[in-house]
């Protein structure tokens, strides 16, 4: 089905309308978020592999800055050639033979680091489930070096899922004006081959890739606040009944329930951008025309969710992290630690690590 006949079918014409609009906007909206993020991604990286910090989940959320940092540094030259430099029409400048290349491969290698983060906001939901719900057996021990594992299989498998996807695409060339341009099109699906790889690609992208992961996110979402809040209320419990408790064991929960909190609205973030796109590729295939009516004019609007979702970590671990956010200033703002110091000086400080490898508390004598 043609786009202006899916169109009429599905009732869609304000939102091509709106499409068309915000298309003329979308590559400098685009630009802007990606410098942001790429800068704070850097952040995120730089700050998360400190000594201080390198714990399990620090572990999982570098592996997932440096896949948002991909994703937005294939971006932006994609942006610029296709939106802001030579428009939204096709052209044999804007449409030449490199670019549409470069094009192919920005579209594989987008999905693919795209893929990784929702696989990693996946593995960091039942890696932090899996660490309060046992935190208190001591025979169980996150293990760094396994950590590290799983977060490069997650890599190579998202690489491996994607191989249909890989299949997919293809170039065509077309005639235009005494000169030929480039573009990209799905596999030919008059041949067995094309259709197998079409249909393979189709489930794999809405259940594999969207669906399944968002369903496992919310899973573990939900089991990480139930368990948070049973954890808390039995804490409260045993409280009341030992008024003598430790500052270390009062502000090691504290921390471990700032960072669950934290990572608690990532998986959010995640389900925010990721739900609503799987339902469309889910329904891409179930509904004839669907996908020229809804999915297409949609779809730079899913682009700058996804990419605002990729930038807007490092602003939630500054806002919700005292760790991060001690260790940014230390890094890259040190005029600023002395402050902090004068005030950590007028009563306890307190120095906890993630994963319970280290605590040390120092007491200090309250200047007069």
């Amino acid at each position: 089905m043609d786009a202006e006949n899916a169109t009429r079918l599905y009732g869609t014409q304000s939102l091509k309308s709106f499409s068309d609009w915000y298309a003329s906007y979308h590559g400098y909206v685009s630009l802007v978020v990606c410098a942001y993020g790429i800068i704070s991604n850097i952040f995120n990286i730089l700050v998360l592999t400190r000594k201080n910090m390198w714990t399990t989940t620090n572990c999982i959320l570098t592996g997932l800055a440096f896949s948002d940092l991909l994703t937005m540094m294939s971006y932006v030259p994609f942006a610029l050639q296709f939106y802001v430099l030579h428009g939204l029409d096709a052209s044999p400048q804007r449409n030449s033979h490199p670019w549409v290349l470069f094009f192919l491969f920005h579209v594989n290698f987008s999905v693919t680091t795209h893929t990784i983060s929702t696989w990693l906001g996946v593995l960091l939901s039942v890696y932090r489930y899996t660490y309060i719900r046992l935190s208190s057996d001591s025979s169980v021990k996150c293990s760094l070096a396994k950590t590290k594992i799983m977060v490069l299989l997650v890599y190579a498998y998202s690489m491996m899922v994607l191989i249909p996807n890989y299949l997919s695409v293809e170039i065509r060339s077309y005639p235009m004006d005494n000169n030929t341009i480039y573009n990209l099109a799905g596999i030919d699906t008059n041949t067995t081959y094309g259709i197998t790889i079409t249909t393979i690609n189709f489930w794999l992208h809405a259940l594999v890739i969207k669906l399944i992961p968002c369903a496992m996110m919310s899973i573990f979402g939900f089991l990480l606040v139930f368990t948070m809040r049973s954890t808390h209320a039995r804490s409260k419990r045993l409280r009341r009944q030992n008024t003598v408790v430790s500052t270390i064991n009062k502000t090691r929960k504290k921390e471990h329930s700032r960072t669950t909190r934290m990572l608690v609205v990532v998986i959010i973030l995640f389900l925010i951008t990721e739900l609503p796109h799987g339902i469309l590729a889910l329904l891409c295939g179930l509904l004839p025309g669907f996908f020229e009516a809804v999915y297409v004019p949609l779809g730079d609007v899913m682009d700058i969710v996804a990419l605002i979702n990729n930038a807007v970590n490092f602003t939630l671990y500054c806002s919700m992290s005292k760790q991060f956010r001690e260790t940014f200033i230390r890094l890259f703002c040190p005029n600023l630690e002395s402050p902090f110091k004068k005030r950590a000086c007028n009563g306890t400080t307190t120095i906890i690590h993630d994963n319970n490898v280290s605590c040390r508390l120092v007491q200090r004598t309250p200047s007069l």
